[in-house]
C-alpha cells in the first residue's frame, strides 16, 4: 500500500458554507476541517470495478486516522501504521507482516489514504453540482501533476462538509468506489491504537521484512 494514494481523507463535522463555487477554494475547506479533528473513524464499502476484464466485487471496511497514523480493517486483514511501521495481521493464519512504510510497495489504491490525498500535487475542477437530501453535493474531479497509477479521483462532497464518495480511475482500468457509511470525529485514538500489540497475540508467526 502506498502513502499518497487514496487514503480517504475523511469528513464530517461544522457546517461550512462554501464561498467561491469552485474545485480549489471547495477542496481547501473541505481538508482545513478534516485537520482539524484529532481522529477520525469510518465505516465504507469499497468496490473494484473492471468492464474489461469482468471483474465485480464489493466490500465493507473500517478506517481510523490520527495525523499520519492510521488503522484499516478490511477483507479479513487488520492493518497497523504509526507512520514509521506497518504491521498487516491476518488472523485466519495467526501472521502478521512488518514493513517500513517508506518501503511499501505502491498499490492501486490505499483506503486508508483517503482522507490525505486531495491536499498537494492535485488539480482540482468542478465538474457539477447536484441536490440531494436538500444540500448541494459538489462533485470535483482531481487529476495528479505528475504521473501516477491512477489518471483520475472524482469527490462528491456537500455543501455542509461531508464526503459522501470518492472514485478512482486506475490506470489499468481498474475504477474503486469508496462510499461513505458512517464517520465518527468525536473520540480522540491513543498512538498505541495503530501499532500492532504482539503481547496480546503471543503465538503469532511474525514475518519482518524489514
Amino acid at each position: 500500500m502506498r502513502r499518497a494514494i487514496l487514503l480517504l481523507t475523511i469528513l464530517l463535522g461544522s457546517t461550512v458554507v462554501f464561498g467561491q463555487k469552485d474545485g480549489k477554494s471547495i477542496i481547501d475547506k473541505f481538508t482545513k476541517q478534516l485537520e482539524a479533528y484529532p481522529s477520525i473513524s469510518a465505516t465504507f464499502d469499497f468496490s473494484l470495478e473492471n468492464k474489461e476484464a469482468e471483474i465485480s466485487d464489493t466490500n465493507s471496511g473500517k478506517l481510523v486516522v490520527k495525523g499520519e497514523m492510521y488503522r484499516l480493517d478490511m477483507l479479513g486483514i487488520e492493518i497497523y501504521s504509526n507512520g514509521k511501521t506497518s504491521y498487516s495481521y491476518m488472523p485466519s493464519t495467526n501472521e502478521v507482516n512488518i514493513t517500513n512504510v517508506d518501503n511499501e510497495e505502491a498499490g492501486a489504491v490505499d483506503p486508508a489514504k483517503m482522507f490525505v490525498l486531495y491536499k498537494e500535487g492535485m488539480n482540482a475542477k468542478l465538474l457539477n453540482t447536484h441536490t440531494r437530501n436538500n444540500l448541494k453535493e459538489y462533485e470535483i474531479e482531481l487529476t495528479p501533476e505528475k504521473e501516477e497509477n491512477f489518471k483520475k479521483v472524482v469527490l462528491f462532497i456537500t455543501s455542509d462538509n461531508k464526503l459522501n464518495k470518492a472514485i478512482t480511475y486506475a490506470n489499468d482500468g481498474n475504477v474503486y468506489t469508496i462510499k461513505v457509511k458512517e464517520m465518527d470525529t468525536s473520540k480522540n485514538f491513543d498512538d498505541n491504537y495503530f501499532t500492532f500489540d504482539k503481547t496480546s497475540h503471543p503465538d503469532v508467526d511474525v514475518i519482518d521484512m524489514r
